[in-house]
């Protein structure tokens, strides 16, 4: 009797994966994450998981030469989610570098969630794979998130930079989605 309960619910599950079909959302579309993200003048961009999966591959193989097999695997599946979250467009980071700096380089990053898009691939990705300046120079910090809303899609953004050049191009371009800004640093003047 515990077989065949056993037996129907893996059945039952089966039949739920295999009826799930993937979406046809890609990294690519007018509405993908990738494609909200700013286009700066001047800065060089780097997808934020050059840098993740590195750290990844360092912290696994770090796992694997202590023994820790469940963790070398925790790793790498969280990789590959986060991987398929990308290529769905549900999410995307970027890192910018002020291309010709005059001494210290502006430097920043921004991250766009498509809400809509992780609530649609989620559980696809889940089962798929497996301080202040006190001189000229200019390094005060900026940081903002916020959501907005954009040919009905629901994105989160965030973003943090160091110079004022950055910290523009970044507010300008989301400014341009009338988005609800949920925190920011340093906070806002009120006139």
């Amino acid at each position: 009797m515990i077989r065949l309960r056993l037996l129907t619910l893996v059945m039952t599950i089966i039949l739920v994966l295999v009826a799930c079909e993937p979406s046809t959302d890609t990294a690519t579309d007018d509405l993908s994450a990738q494609n909200q993200q700013p286009s700066l003048i001047d800065y060089q961009t780097t997808d934020l998981d050059v840098a993740s999966d590195a750290l990844l591959v360092a912290a696994g193989g770090s796992a694997v030469a202590t023994g820790n097999a469940p963790l070398a695997a925790a790793i790498q599946r969280g990789d590959a989610l986060l991987q398929c979250l990308q290529d769905t467009g549900s999410a995307s980071g970027l890192m910018y570098v002020e291309e010709n700096p005059t001494l210290i380089p502006q430097v920043g990053a921004s991250l766009v969630v498509n809400k809509t898009r992780v609530q649609r691939n989620l559980f696809d990705c889940l089962t798929d794979t497996g301080f202040s300046a006190q001189s000229a120079l200019d390094v005060e910090p900026c940081a903002v998130h916020g959501e907005f809303t954009s040919g009905g899609d629901e994105f989160f953004y965030a973003y943090v930079g160091v110079g004022s050049g950055i910290c523009l191009g970044f507010e300008q371009h989301f400014s341009s989605f009338s988005p609800t800004i949920l925190g920011e640093y340093p906070p806002a003047t009120t006139p």
